[in-house]
């Protein structure tokens, strides 16, 4: 049997492989889906689901307050590897955290925190954040290791801020 001859161009027979290669790239470039571990971030984020971070140059832009981020690397050689990556922002250089009588204080007011649960533990601080520095908290502040333990982190450190839970499919949405 005779095979019939493909007179399309280059172009015309690879171009769903182009697309499908950009389209990868530019998803890779701009995102990264992590899967969560630990209760740290619980109830916003549950052990299990997983969360898209957009990826952001967070050390030429300043990172919003109360956002939710995920680091390169676990922060701290403390607790399991991989638990120490997401976390919410309290502070950004600059200001002045400080926890007494179980609130959070930021530049001397009391922080509304209707996405936190348990006890913020023991009086800390204040403590002032430098150019670069940010003070991030887990909203289970009972089950996180955060600033309050291993001090002020590093912007440079971060990769993006989580934007999306994708999975489960029933709690997909906005963070």
């Amino acid at each position: 049997m005779a095979q019939k001859k493909d007179n399309r161009s280059f172009k015309e027979k690879y171009r769903v492989y182009f697309a499908a290669g950009i389209t990868a790239w530019i998803i890779f470039m701009f995102i990264h889906p992590i899967a969560i571990s630990g209760d740290a971030m619980s109830p916003t984020i549950k052990a299990g689901e997983i969360v898209i971070v957009s990826k952001e140059n967070l050390e030429k832009k300043e990172p919003e307050l109360f956002s939710v981020v995920d680091f390169h690397k676990d922060f701290s050689d403390q607790g399991e590897e991989n638990t120490n990556k997401v976390r919410r922002i309290i502070g950004i250089p600059g200001d002045t955290i400080e926890i007494k009588n179980g609130l959070v204080y930021r530049n001397g007011e009391a922080l509304d925190e209707t996405y936190a649960t348990g006890d913020n533990g023991q009086a800390m601080g204040p403590i002032t954040l430098g150019e670069g520095e940010i003070f991030v908290l887990g909203d289970n502040r009972e089950q996180s290791l955060d600033s309050r333990q291993v001090g002020p982190l590093l912007t440079k450190d971060l990769r993006g801020t989580c934007s999306w839970i994708v999975w489960p499919l029933s709690e997909w949405g906005k963070i």
